[in-house]
């Protein structure tokens, strides 16, 4: 679907949204993925910077990000808490399943 919107707002495109998401928090996406696994809290500051950036309507004060294979909980404002796994959240826009 090249060229659509984003499936949640309509207004800008997936392309813009992965363009910010590997550019956020540093100069560049190499950097970065080459340096987080290293340190914990780095892991978690990498996770929110990107997780904000495409899901800015949740609430991340229960995330503990462990690794994108690991459950993490989410809170959505309308529905309460959701767990989901980080990798699928960041990367298959998977979200609260009641709102879907």
């Amino acid at each position: 679907m090249k060229g659509s919107g984003c499936y949640k707002c309509g207004r800008h495109s997936t392309g813009e949204k992965l363009k910010e998401l590997y550019t956020v928090g540093s100069e560049n996406y190499t950097r970065v993925s080459k340096t987080y696994n290293k340190n914990p809290i780095d892991k978690q500051k990498w996770f929110l910077e990107r997780a904000t950036i495409l899901h800015p309507e949740y609430d991340y004060s229960n995330t503990i990000y462990k690794g994108s294979t690991e459950n993490i909980s989410i809170i959505c404002p309308k529905h309460g808490e959701f767990i989901v796994y980080a990798g699928n959240f960041l990367y298959k826009n998977v979200g609260c399943p009641i709102c879907k």
